[in-house]
């Protein structure tokens, strides 16, 4: 069963005093952009972050606050409160990436009210459509609420080799196939060392299938089924997006 939402806030059913996690590759920040700007739009104070770290588009969208560790988090409040979003960052790296801040600082940040929602990337796929994360990813902050692992479906019929994927080598652990197909994104979405790697049992889970103008619907389809039928105990549902023509589709067992 399939459904049509007008908005990604909407199909992915955030709600106020959340922190969501986007995870995997293939259009996390772009979905991560989506919803600032959507929920802004709401009313909503809207603070987005990273705990790794992100490319500098992120700036032309929204004000970046720079937490060096001594700021008063009123501070932060006034900023998001004028400004309706803003991005949290640790500064910037020598290649002009915003720096990541450590997990629980985006934890209290929600505990604590300062935000209506916070919006967080979690790790890193430069820029690759699939990936399979590292040693030391995902940096979940505690109590997340809901996780979006995320894939490119412009990853299919590709092979699993660098410059076509990212992290080859850990890719090829969770499958024995050379090539992306439909089995194998669902493999990596669902695998505990791949898109649901450091989890918590309380999180809500969605996956994204981004880049739906990228292969026919049919075959989208093809790849959430599979998503469904890997992990029926943790996820219940899937998205499939096209971030920039604005569909966003909600696939049910």
């Amino acid at each position: 069963m399939t459904r049509d939402f007008p908005l990604l806030s909407d199909a992915l059913g955030i709600r106020r005093g959340q922190l969501v996690a986007l995870v995997g590759g293939g259009g996390k920040t772009g979905a991560m952009l989506t919803l600032s700007r959507e929920l802004t739009g709401r009313g909503w104070r809207v603070l987005a972050s990273t705990t790794t770290r992100v490319g500098q588009r992120v700036a032309a969208s929204m004000p970046v606050l720079t937490m060096t560790g001594d700021e008063p988090p009123e501070e932060l409040a006034r900023v998001v409160t004028e400004s309706g979003r803003a991005f949290l960052s640790a500064g910037r790296g020598g290649d002009g990436k915003l720096l990541g801040v450590d997990p629980w600082t985006l934890t209290t940040i929600r505990d604590r009210g300062l935000a209506d929602v916070v919006l967080v990337e979690a790790d890193g796929a430069r820029q690759m459509p699939l990936k399979a994360p590292g040693e030391r990813e995902p940096l979940l902050p505690q109590g997340v609420d809901l996780v979006a692992p995320v894939a490119g479906l412009d990853a299919l019929g590709r092979h699993i080799r660098p410059g076509e994927v990212h992290r080859p080598e850990l890719l090829r652990q969770l499958t024995d196939s050379d090539v992306v197909s439909p089995a194998v994104i669902a493999d990596v979405l669902t695998s505990d060392a791949g898109g649901m790697k450091g989890v918590p049992e309380s999180s809500e889970v969605c996956p994204i299938l981004n880049k739906l103008d990228t292969t026919p619907r049919e075959t989208a389809l093809e790849v959430a089924s599979a998503v469904l039928a890997r992990r029926p105990d943790r996820i219940r549902r899937v998205l499939m997006t096209n971030l920039h023509g604005r569909e966003y589709v909600l696939v049910l067992p």
